[in-house]
């Protein structure tokens, strides 16, 4: 099924005159990429007209920041950086960190990729150990 078209300026060079190249692109239909592929040079523009629906995306899920339970730190330490770093205050900070100790893990933050990527780097600079995990919030 055609996607739809789009015209851009030739090279001039090889025929001496000017020529329009269009670029036809096709859908898979509906399971993938749009794909790019068959030029036809034409002396006109030629008119494909565009698809009328619309490829709707489903909205992404947040990603997760799992902070899990050690051996290694103490209850305060924890409670510390969720304040420190996440900039929670006393009662949440000492919630999280209960449910950490209690339930083995905690979601201690949700949000892009990107931004949860940095801060499981961060919670592993201080020493804790925590992952990403996608899903909700």
């Amino acid at each position: 099924m055609l996607g739809g078209a789009r015209t851009a300026p030739a090279c001039s060079a090889y025929s001496g005159q000017s020529r329009e190249v269009v670029i036809l692109t096709a859908r898979c239909a509906g399971c993938g990429p749009r794909l790019e592929g068959m030029i036809v040079a034409t002396s006109a523009p030629v008119a494909v007209p565009e698809e009328a629906t619309r490829t709707e995306r489903a909205p992404e899920l947040p990603y997760l920041l799992v902070v899990w339970d050690d051996p290694v730190n103490l209850m305060s330490y924890v409670a510390f950086v969720f304040r420190a770093y996440f900039g929670y205050d006393a009662a949440r900070a000492e919630e999280l960190m209960l449910q950490v100790h209690r339930e083995g893990q905690a979601v201690v933050a949700s949000g892009s990729r990107e931004r949860i990527e940095a801060d499981v780097v961060a919670m592993h600079e201080y020493g804790l150990q925590a992952t990403l995990r996608c899903g909700d919030a």
